[in-house]
C-alpha cells in the first residue's frame, strides 16, 4: 500500500493523497502477500513476519475508493469513472503454481499496439487467482464501485528473489509485464492504438 512513500492503509493517510482524484487514471499495486491466504507462503519463503502488512488489500482499496468518491463528488449509487488498473505485484512468487501457457506467465505479443484480447485474458486469470486467495471482497468492491477497471500481474524482477539473502535471481533482472497497466491506460485515452 506504499505508493512512492504515501500510506494508503488508513483513511487519514489516503486523504493526504487527494491529488490522485485529479488523475485521468490510476494504477494500484497490491502485494499478494497482503492476502491472508498467502501469509504462510510468505513465511515459508523467508519473508520476515514483521514485513507482512496487517492491512488487507480490501481495506487499501476501500480507502482509495472513498478518497476518489470524496474528491470527485461521486455519490454512493454511482460508479467511479476514472479507469483503475489493479496490479498484483511479485507474481513471480506464484509462478510455480501457474501453468507456463497461462496469461500471467506468458510474455505479451510484441506488436505496435495494445493487445486487448491478451489483456482481457490476463484480467480474467488474475481475477480467478485473487478469488482463490480469498479476495472475493476485492472483486465485489471493484464491480460495485468502478465503471472501468482491469486486473494485471507483474514482476519487477522477473524471477523470484532469495528473500532471506535479499538478492535477485542469478540470471539477473528481467521485468515481466510491468508496462501492461500503463499501456492499458494509454489505449483508453487513445494515445496508443488498441487491437483485438
Amino acid at each position: 500500500y506504499d505508493t512512492a512513500g504515501e500510506d494508503l492503509a488508513t483513511s487519514e493517510g489516503t486523504k493526504d493523497v487527494a491529488y490522485l482524484g485529479a488523475a485521468d487514471g490510476l494504477i494500484l499495486l497490491l502485494d499478494p502477500f497482503q492476502f491472508p491466504a498467502n501469509h504462510s507462503k510468505a513465511i515459508s519463503k523467508g519473508i520476515p513476519a514483521d514485513r507482512l502488512s496487517a492491512v488487507s488489500p480490501q481495506q487499501v482499496l476501500a480507502n482509495v475508493t472513498q478518497m476518489l468518491r470524496e474528491t470527485g463528488n461521486v455519490k454512493q449509487n454511482k460508479k467511479i469513472t476514472q479507469p483503475l488498473a489493479v496490479v498484483v505485484s511479485k507474481i513471480d512468487a506464484f509462478f510455480d503454481e501457474i501453468d507456463s501457457d497461462e496469461a500471467v506467465r506468458r510474455a505479451p505479443r510484441q506488436i505496435p499496439a495494445f493487445d486487448e484480447n491478451d489483456s482481457r485474458d490476463l484480467h480474467d486469470h488474475v481475477a480467478s487467482i485473487i478469488d482463490g486467495w480469498g479476495g472475493g471482497d476485492v472483486l465485489s468492491h471493484l464491480e460495485l464501485n468502478y465503471k472501468n477497471y482491469r486486473f494485471f500481474a507483474a514482476s519487477a524482477l522477473g524471477a523470484e528473489p532469495d528473500y532471506g539473502q535479499a538478492t535477485a535471481d542469478s540470471q539477473g533482472i528481467r521485468p515481466h509485464r510491468v508496462a501492461d497497466p500503463l499501456l492499458w491506460l494509454m489505449a483508453g485515452e487513445r494515445i496508443l492504438e488498441k487491437r483485438v
